[in-house]
């Protein structure tokens, strides 16, 4: 597969964790990569919600080859929708949003996305 790809945060902190598999890793190499920026978000929160602000730098970093798409009304609006349609939360709804804003697949590992439309199911490395 050759195109555009959202990436989720959850497969965002697994794939800069190297916990992703094979096959996901390999979707992501193939694809043009870009991100929402409440994704942006969610990343620096999570570090710093996990003692792991240090790596804030280097994540910022990787983050260059990422194209980040910023949301305006139409996706707010869109995530509004989603979030009452599908019961996701706010930031799931704005990165959801996003992507179907832009007519690009979101790839995630978050299992609040499971059997949405225009949405990958990414896989972890099992433990």
């Amino acid at each position: 597969m050759t195109g555009e790809l959202l990436i989720d945060t959850s497969t965002l902190i697994d794939f800069f964790e190297d916990n992703i598999a094979s096959e996901t890793d390999n979707l992501m190499a193939e694809s043009e990569l870009a991100i929402s920026v409440a994704t942006f978000t969610e990343l620096y929160k999570f570090l710093l919600n996990n003692g792991k602000p240090q790596l804030w730098i280097e994540y910022k970093r990787k983050l260059d080859n990422y194209k980040i798409i910023n949301i305006d009304k139409n996706i707010s609006e869109k995530a509004a929708e989603l979030s009452h349609r599908f019961g996701l939360s706010f930031a799931d709804s704005m990165i959801y949003a996003t992507a179907q804003c832009h007519h690009i697949l979101l790839l995630t590992s978050d299992s609040d996305f499971k059997g949405k439309p225009n949405v990958i199911l990414g896989k972890k490395i099992q433990n």
